[in-house]
Parts: structure tokens; C-alpha cells; sequence
């Protein structure tokens, strides 16, 4: 799984793409008044994490596969 840094390098590019709309998104929610009880540092790790499991699944032999890449 682990064999290159070519794979570490994917995933990174994934995770951060991922990070950026999903931070952007949920910025643009907050400066608009959404009200949330949810503090900013949450929605960092949050968004990160989440993103950083998406890059590291879409890696993964069979969903490359299935994507047709």
C-alpha cells in the first residue's frame, strides 16, 4: 500500500482539493450566519480528516477500478 511516494503524493493532492472546497464551503456557511455551536478549530480537523480518508479510499485498487483510472 505503502510502496512509493508517488502514493503519499496522490493521496496529499486528493486530501488537500478535498479540503479546500469542503473548507470554503463551510466558511462561506458560517460568514453567512448560519449559526452553529461548532467552533472553527472542529471544522479544520474535521474537513482534514475527512478529506485525508477520501484521498487515502480513493487509492485503493478496487475503487480505482471502479472509477476507470
Amino acid at each position: 500500500m505503502w510502496k512509493s511516494s508517488g502514493y503519499i503524493h496522490k493521496v496529499g493532492l486528493i486530501t488537500l482539493v478535498l479540503s479546500l472546497g469542503h473548507l470554503l464551503e463551510d466558511m462561506i456557511l458560517v460568514l453567512i450566519g448560519r449559526y452553529t455551536t461548532i467552533e472553527i478549530w472542529m471544522i479544520l480537523v474535521g474537513t482534514v480528516a475527512f478529506s485525508l480518508m477520501v484521498g487515502m479510499v480513493s487509492r485503493l485498487p478496487r475503487v480505482k477500478r471502479f472509477l476507470g483510472g
